[in-house]
Protein backbone atom coordinates (compact mmCIF):
# COMPACT_ATOMS: atom_id res chain seq x y z
CA UNK A 1 0.00 0.00 0.00
CA UNK A 2 1.02 3.60 -0.85
CA UNK A 3 -0.21 6.19 1.12
CA UNK A 4 0.20 10.03 0.97
CA UNK A 5 -0.80 12.28 3.41
CA UNK A 6 0.14 16.11 4.10
CA UNK A 7 2.81 14.51 5.98
CA UNK A 8 4.34 12.73 2.87
CA UNK A 9 4.52 9.62 1.11
CA UNK A 10 4.60 5.94 3.20
CA UNK A 11 4.93 2.52 1.57
CA UNK A 12 3.31 -0.05 3.84
CA UNK A 13 3.91 -3.89 3.01
CA UNK A 14 2.07 -6.51 4.84
CA UNK A 15 -0.85 -9.35 4.36
CA UNK A 16 -4.83 -7.89 4.53
CA UNK A 17 -7.72 -9.67 5.99
CA UNK A 18 -10.61 -9.71 3.45
CA UNK A 19 -13.75 -8.26 5.61
CA UNK A 20 -16.85 -8.24 3.96
CA UNK A 21 -18.29 -7.10 7.17
CA UNK A 22 -16.55 -4.05 6.78
CA UNK A 23 -18.11 -1.08 5.25
CA UNK A 24 -14.79 0.93 5.20
CA UNK A 25 -11.87 0.66 2.56
CA UNK A 26 -9.48 0.27 4.81
CA UNK A 27 -8.69 -0.24 8.51
CA UNK A 28 -4.99 -0.97 9.81
CA UNK A 29 -3.33 -2.23 12.89
CA UNK A 30 -0.79 -0.18 14.60
CA UNK A 31 1.06 -2.75 16.25
CA UNK A 32 2.08 -3.80 12.65
CA UNK A 33 6.01 -3.96 12.12
CA UNK A 34 5.27 -1.72 8.68
CA UNK A 35 2.71 0.59 10.21
CA UNK A 36 4.81 1.28 13.37
CA UNK A 37 7.87 2.13 10.96
CA UNK A 38 5.93 4.53 9.02
CA UNK A 39 4.42 6.15 12.38
CA UNK A 40 7.61 6.45 13.97
CA UNK A 41 9.37 7.99 11.13
CA UNK A 42 6.69 10.17 10.74
CA UNK A 43 5.68 9.43 7.41
CA UNK A 44 1.88 9.74 8.38
CA UNK A 45 0.30 11.28 11.04
CA UNK A 46 -2.71 9.50 13.40
CA UNK A 47 -5.54 11.72 14.10
CA UNK A 48 -7.87 11.25 17.17
CA UNK A 49 -11.35 10.87 16.59
CA UNK A 50 -13.05 12.00 19.73
CA UNK A 51 -17.01 11.04 21.69
CA UNK A 52 -18.71 13.56 22.89
CA UNK A 53 -17.53 13.65 26.24
CA UNK A 54 -14.39 14.49 25.01
CA UNK A 55 -12.55 10.94 24.81
CA UNK A 56 -10.39 9.83 22.27
CA UNK A 57 -12.47 6.53 20.76
CA UNK A 58 -10.31 5.96 17.68
CA UNK A 59 -7.62 7.09 15.89
CA UNK A 60 -6.82 7.27 11.96
CA UNK A 61 -5.32 9.14 8.45
CA UNK A 62 -6.14 11.11 6.17
CA UNK A 63 -4.68 10.04 2.78
CA UNK A 64 -4.98 12.37 -0.22
CA UNK A 65 -4.07 8.83 -2.55
CA UNK A 66 -3.94 5.27 -1.63
CA UNK A 67 -2.67 2.78 -3.89
CA UNK A 68 -3.03 -0.27 -3.65
CA UNK A 69 -3.38 -3.92 -5.83
CA UNK A 70 -3.30 -1.68 -8.99
CA UNK A 71 -5.76 0.32 -7.91
CA UNK A 72 -5.98 4.16 -6.69
CA UNK A 73 -8.01 5.72 -4.27
CA UNK A 74 -8.33 9.38 -3.82
CA UNK A 75 -9.53 11.21 -0.09
CA UNK A 76 -9.47 7.89 2.01
CA UNK A 77 -10.30 7.87 5.29
CA UNK A 78 -8.13 5.07 7.11
CA UNK A 79 -9.16 3.78 10.30
CA UNK A 80 -6.04 2.46 12.64
CA UNK A 81 -6.39 0.32 15.54
CA UNK A 82 -3.79 -1.24 18.35
CA UNK A 83 -6.69 -3.43 20.05
CA UNK A 84 -6.14 -6.93 18.08
CA UNK A 85 -2.69 -8.17 19.71
CA UNK A 86 -3.26 -11.58 17.97
CA UNK A 87 -3.79 -10.89 14.40
CA UNK A 88 -0.50 -10.77 12.24
CA UNK A 89 -2.03 -9.19 9.21
CA UNK A 90 -1.67 -5.51 8.36
CA UNK A 91 -4.82 -4.73 8.64
CA UNK A 92 -8.68 -4.62 6.60
CA UNK A 93 -9.48 -4.53 3.35
CA UNK A 94 -13.29 -3.65 3.38
CA UNK A 95 -16.31 -3.84 1.29
CA UNK A 96 -15.89 -0.38 -0.23
CA UNK A 97 -12.88 -1.84 -2.26
CA UNK A 98 -14.64 -4.33 -4.15
CA UNK A 99 -16.08 -1.42 -7.27
CA UNK A 100 -15.28 -3.64 -10.02
CA UNK A 101 -15.66 -7.75 -10.34
CA UNK A 102 -13.70 -9.98 -8.26
CA UNK A 103 -12.53 -13.34 -8.18
CA UNK A 104 -11.88 -15.64 -4.94
CA UNK A 105 -9.91 -18.79 -4.90
CA UNK A 106 -10.11 -19.67 -1.63
CA UNK A 107 -8.36 -23.37 -1.95
CA UNK A 108 -5.14 -21.15 -3.12
CA UNK A 109 -5.69 -18.08 -1.19
CA UNK A 110 -5.92 -15.54 -4.32
CA UNK A 111 -8.15 -12.61 -5.52
CA UNK A 112 -8.47 -11.62 -8.82
CA UNK A 113 -9.53 -8.77 -9.89
CA UNK A 114 -10.48 -7.01 -13.49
Amino acid sequence: IDITTSKGRAKIKGNLIVDFGNPSLLFLLKQHKSMAKVIEKGKIELKDAYNKKGEVVAQGIYAIDVWMLGREYHDVSIGVTDKMRSIKQLGFLGTQFFTSPVVFDFDKGIMFIR
